[in-house]
Formats: C-alpha cells, structure tokens, sequence
C-alpha cells in the first residue's frame, strides 16, 4: 500500500469528521460537511462530540493538516 498525500490524508480527515458530526447531531451529510468546513478553517473541532471521538479528530487534523495550512501562532 502506498503512503497517502497530503490532500488524500485532509479529504479522510474531512469526510471522518462529516460522519462524526451527521452522526452525533443528526444533520444531512451536506450540512455536517459544512461543519467540518468550519473545524477545518478554525484547525479545531468546534462541535459537542464523544470526547473519545473529538479527541482523536483533534489529533488526527494536527499530524494531518498539510504544513502549508497550518496558521501560525
């Protein structure tokens, strides 16, 4: 198997997280894609998730999110 980019790594990140989020407060794939918009833009996970679940979304978007999106602190 082959190491995954950058891009696919973020696309599993994202789609991980709309199924979180559609899954734990019952939206529409489309809407809970919107949510994970928003995680993405804030490069944290905003929403009322298991703490299990958000924690290793948290942790997935820091080792995953490409260097060049990263906001500087």
């Amino acid at each position: 198997m082959t190491e995954q980019t950058n891009t696919e790594s973020l696309y599993e990140w994202i789609d991980q997280m709309a199924g979180a989020v559609q899954k734990n407060m019952g939206l529409t794939y489309l809407e809970a894609l919107a949510e994970a918009g928003e995680n993405l833009l804030q490069q944290d996970v905003v929403q009322s998730l298991p703490d299990e679940k958000k924690e290793q979304l948290q942790e997935k978007l820091k080792t995953d999110l490409p260097p060049e999106m990263k906001r500087e602190e």
